[in-house]
This record gives structure tokens, sequence and C-alpha cells, in this order.
């Protein structure tokens, strides 16, 4: 192994005579060492002895050029065959008596492959007539058709993917090179992990298209160019549309224990299947309504045991109930059998028990409005009371609402009664809501009743003692 600078100093003849024997060694091993000669001239042969996989260069007087390999493990020579008239690369290897190329046709600047290298024992790629490479396959159908009869992975691209960069996978290009669709794996942050500082494996189609997914030869599922998704149709008009013949979304794991969404015809079910399980609705990550196993609702809260239950701390709970286009509201509640019944109860819970304080009961013909008036229920019960003299503080009074002004009626002026039987009337004066709004009064007539009946049986005894005198 040597090399030389070719140049025989004007010496004497030992000194020449070494200078020749050098020159002939570095002739002799084709100029080989771990780097190029400090010397070269184009056409100069040198080999790169640096590694057992030599290297052969060839200087065209400004770079040099790689010619072959020589592994010297393998005791293989691969030659490297540049035809600049179409930018062409061949490579060859010879390897037992053996040669096997291929031909690469793509503007390379530099190549330093070794080659096909094949072992096996049977065709491992083919190119035929047409152009269209087989791999694993004799007869390929298309221009890469690859056959594999075991569980190994058929495609592989590995490579180290930078912090923070993309690595274009595939690429389909229009015949113009612009790109109508890539596969690529994007790698963000520096760590491997998934999430938002890791790997991605992107799907992207450009341009005003869709990416279709086929089953057994028919479309399954559709992204649009708007990014909505459609299965069993191909024009999906939400983000998710979902088509067939009553389709299904179905979460959980198989059998009964499952929820899910369905169309059948022209209705919709949500169902929750399991035996104990719930449908909840909430807002604002809180739970608004449920639907227990039984078929309860309940609205603010979780659970009362009543096939409607509306319960909440704010001051305005209740239902409302209005008719915008007909300007009325309506509750109707029916019974089909014969006897009376309870419409509406009223209960206070606020003791050591809950208790009825009131209610709406009907029977066939009529209905009653109650108010609880048990004797468990009072205590300090007085009879001696002057009555009449408080009925003749009353003002009875004839009067037309300002809503309707051609309709004269009879009563009284919430605010004269108040101070005479105040348990009657409900608000206060003159009171205002936080937007100076009015909060009117109102009146319930029939505690009125009591005090006029006392008010009878004390004029009713008056009569008898005149009377009697």
């Amino acid at each position: 192994m040597a090399q030389a600078d070719y140049s025989i100093a004007n010496q004497g003849f030992p000194a020449t005579r070494a200078d020749i024997n050098s020159h002939l060694e570095a002739i002799a091993t084709n100029n080989s060492g771990t780097s190029a000669p400090s010397t070269q001239y184009a056409g100069q042969f040198w080999l790169d002895t640096t590694s057992s996989n030599w290297v052969l260069y060839i200087h065209d007087g400004a770079d040099d050029i790689q010619f072959a390999t020589i592994d010297t493990s393998a005791n293989t020579v691969n030659f490297i065959d540049s035809e600049l008239g179409d930018n062409s690369v061949t490579t060859a290897k010879i390897a037992d008596g053996n040669v096997t190329s291929a031909k690469l046709s793509y503007p390379l600047t530099t190549f330093s492959s070794t080659g096909i290298d094949d072992n096996a024992t049977s065709t491992a790629i083919t190119i035929d007539s047409s152009e269209r490479v087989g791999i694993g396959t004799a007869s390929p159908s298309d221009i890469l058709h690859i056959v594999s009869t075991d569980a190994t992975t058929v495609l592989q691209r590995t490579t180290d993917v930078g912090n923070n960069s993309t690595l274009s996978a595939s690429e389909f290009k229009n015949s113009d090179s612009t790109v109508s669709a890539i596969a690529n794996f994007n790698k963000s942050g520096s760590t491997k992990n998934s999430g938002a500082d890791g790997y991605e494996f992107r799907l992207s189609n450009f341009g005003n298209g869709y990416t279709s997914f086929f089953n057994d030869g028919s479309e399954s599922m559709r992204i649009d160019s708007s990014g909505n998704v459609g299965i069993g149709t191909s024009s999906p008009d939400s983000i998710l549309h979902i088509d067939g013949t009553n389709p299904k979304i179905t979460v959980g794991t198989s059998g009964s224990n499952v929820t899910y969404l369905q169309r059948v015809s022209d209705d919709f079910y949500i169902f929750n299947r399991e035996s104990a399980g719930h449908l909840l609705f909430g807002t604002n990550d809180t739970e608004r309504m449920r639907i227990d196993s039984d078929g309860n609702v309940t609205i603010n809260d979780t659970s009362t045991g009543y096939e409607l239950s509306v319960g909440t701390d704010a001051e305005n709970a209740g239902i409302l109930l209005s008719n915008a286009s007909a300007g009325i509201g309506q509750v109707r509640i029916l019974k089909s059998y014969s006897g009376t019944t309870s419409a509406v109860v009223f209960r206070y819970s606020g003791g050591a028990s809950t208790v009825t304080v009131g209610s709406i009961t009907y029977t066939d013909t009529s209905t009653a409005y109650n108010t609880s008036s048990d004797y468990r229920l009072k205590e300090n019960v007085n009879y001696d009371f002057d009555a009449t003299t408080r009925l003749k503080q009353l003002k009875p009074a004839r009067f037309n609402f300002i809503t309707d002004a051609d309709t004269t009626v009879d009563g009284f002026l919430a605010h004269e009664v108040s101070d005479v039987v105040p348990e009657a009337i409900s608000g206060e004066k003159d009171a205002v809501d936080e937007n100076g709004n009015p909060e009117y009064q109102g009146i319930d007539q029939s505690k009125l009743v009591p005090l006029l009946v006392k008010t009878i049986q004390e004029l009713e005894a008056r009569i008898t003692t005149l009377e009697n005198a």
C-alpha cells in the first residue's frame, strides 16, 4: 500500500532507484491509502483502504469519482458506471462468478450505494417489458407490485426525523409536478411520546378534492374538502354524517352493556342498555337532567323517585308553558278512571318530615283547590274573636283592570286588605324588581271566608238576642 507524487528529483542513482521503486509500488497498489494522494492527476486511480469495504476512485482533474467498491470480507466487487448522457447509473455486482445488475434512472449528483444485494435463492425483483416493477412476484400488474406470503412488513421506511420537522413518506404528483396528495411523518418537539410533543402520521389531499376509503370495492367513508366526514354517504353535509339503512352508533362493549344512537325510519333512538344505567344531559360541565334506569326524569337533581322532578335553588325555579303564536299556555291533566284523584300536590320538606300543604284534586265533574287544614298541624286555636269589627274595615269595590277596560268586576285592592287579613295578600305595596319593573300584589279571596262566616255568626247571635228581647 503506497502513494507517490510521480516526480523524480535530479539526484544520485541510489536515491533515484528508491524513488522509482516507491512509484512502482504506488502504481502496483493503485495509489492505496486512507486519504487521497497529495498530488493528483486527471485520469488517476486511487484506492481508499480506510475500512474493509475499499473504495476505488478516479480523479477527473477536479474531483474524485467513485468507480467501484471492494468488500474484502465477502470477496465481492461492485462496479459503478456513470453514463453522463442520460444521467443514469448502473451498478453491477460480481460475487462467486454471478453478476446481477439494476439500472436507476434518476438525476443523481452522488451515488454511494453498493447496489442491489440479493442473497435469495429465487428472483427478488422483476422489471417487465412495460417497466412495471414486481417485488416478490415475476408478473407485476401495476407500476409497483409487491407480494408477500408471510407476516413480515411489506414496505418500510426507516429514518431519523429531526426535531420539529416533517418527512414525506409518499407523494403523489400531477403531470405538472404539483403535489396532489401526500403521506408524511411529523415530529413535534424532541420526544417520541404521542400527543403535542411526539410523532404524527398525516394523510394530506391537496386541492378541492376528497379522501375516500373503500371496502370490498365500495366506498365506506369519505372526508370531503371541507373536512366533513361521511360514513355511508359520499355527500356529507356536517362534520359527521352517517347514512344507511337504520344507521346506528354504538358506544361500549358488545352485548347488552352498550349505549347507542339509531335512526329507524322516521324515529330516532337514544338507548342506554345498562340495567342500572342512566341517560345524563349537561351544560357548562354540570349535569342538568337525567333519565334514570326506571324511566324517571329529573331536572337539576339526581334522584327523587318521581316520574318528573324539577329541583333548583334559583328563585325562578319552575316550569314555564307558553304558546307564542296563540298567546296562551296550557297544562292538561287527564284521567280515564272514575273517582277523585290529585292533579297537583304541594309538599313542604323543610321540617322534620315532608308533609302535604295543599293540592288540586278533581273528580269526574268538578275540581277542588285544597290547602292543609288538619287539626294536627295547628295550635293556639281560638274561637272567641271579633270578626265583625275587622270585616267592617274591608272596602269592597267595583273596578276594571287596565288591560280590560270594558269589564267591571267586584273585588278588593290588595294593600287595603293586607292590614285586616294579611294572610290573604301576597307581595308588598308598590314593590319593584331590580330593574324597576312593578312586582304586583295578589289576593287569595278564599282567606276572607273564615272572617265572613264568623261575622255572620256574630250577626246571627245579635239578631237572636234582639228577637228574644
